[in-house]
């Protein structure tokens, strides 16, 4: 979802990943199984009720620690929030989907050097949002491409 904020002088163009999880999408069951729901606990003198959420890890929009591939890195629970919220660079590697070459090569990630700063946030839209069950065909860095990220000092 893509919405605008009015900051007096300044019109932010801000991009939503919320994902929309439909619980009788085949997709949806074949990947990540069943999503429960569960009547909790009604407190009307606090007009509030708690209802009990079960689903698995991957499902919706998520993000991953460096613990999910190098081991003894940090988890989700030391990463900073507040990393993932501020200035972003959408970089658009969308043309790489469906084809044979899903690697994203040093040389491709500096054509975008003018355009990032340092602190920003990088978004890599590699095209793998429009059919997630297709897993072959998600992009990914090369290790110079990522070693490169990380010396420039950009938060992905």
């Amino acid at each position: 979802m893509v919405g605008f904020i009015n900051l007096g002088s300044k019109l932010i163009k801000v991009i939503s990943f919320s994902y929309y999880i439909d619980r009788q999408d085949e997709t949806f069951l074949f990947i990540y199984g069943t999503l429960e729901v569960e009547a909790g606990i009604d407190l009307p003198f606090y007009q509030d009720n708690i209802i009990k959420i079960f689903m698995p890890s991957h499902v919706g929009t998520h993000f991953d620690a460096p613990a999910h591939q190098v081991e003894g890195a940090r988890t989700v629970a030391e990463v900073d929030i507040g990393r993932c919220v501020g200035q972003a660079v959408l970089l658009d590697f969308s043309y790489k989907y469906g084809s044979n070459d899903l690697l994203i090569s040093l040389s491709e990630i500096k054509k975008y050097d003018d355009k990032v700063n340092e602190g920003d946030i990088v978004v890599l839209n590699t095209g793998c949002y429009s059919h997630p069950e297709e897993f072959e065909y998600f992009g990914h860095l090369d290790t110079a491409a990522a070693e490169w990220l990380v010396m420039k000092k950009y938060h992905y």
